[in-house]
């Protein structure tokens, strides 16, 4: 996992690009939300890959934004939210695959 930010206001250049390369990997970008559109532009995988964006984890507005490098500008526009969001690229946004972790669940699944 890659965990960067964008170029902004304190921070010049970035290597969003060059790090986007890697095969395989997910990026978590922080302090981008407003730079949505610029930073999918910028991401060289392609652009099916899943992408979400999450505004406020953990809190009671939690809102998560699915899409792909393609649409998830769009989506993000139409939601409003330039703040307070993480962006989340890659595979391990889709679902299929995955199992939910039972470590906090009464409904421990049984082993033979």
């Amino acid at each position: 996992m890659i965990i960067t930010r964008p170029r902004g206001t304190t921070l010049e250049d970035d290597d969003l690009a060059s790090l986007s390369e890697h095969n395989n990997m997910t990026m978590a970008l922080f302090l981008g939300t407003d730079k949505i559109r610029d930073i999918m532009a910028r991401i060289r995988m392609p652009s099916d890959t899943p992408v979400a964006v999450v505004y406020h984890a953990s809190w009671k507005d939690e809102k998560i934004i699915r899409g792909t490098i393609k649409d998830i500008a769009d989506k993000v526009e139409a939601s409003e939210i330039t703040k307070s969001a993480i962006i989340i690229i890659g595979n391990v946004v889709s679902p299929e695959g995955y199992v939910n972790s039972y470590l906090y669940s009464n409904n421990t699944p049984s082993f033979p």
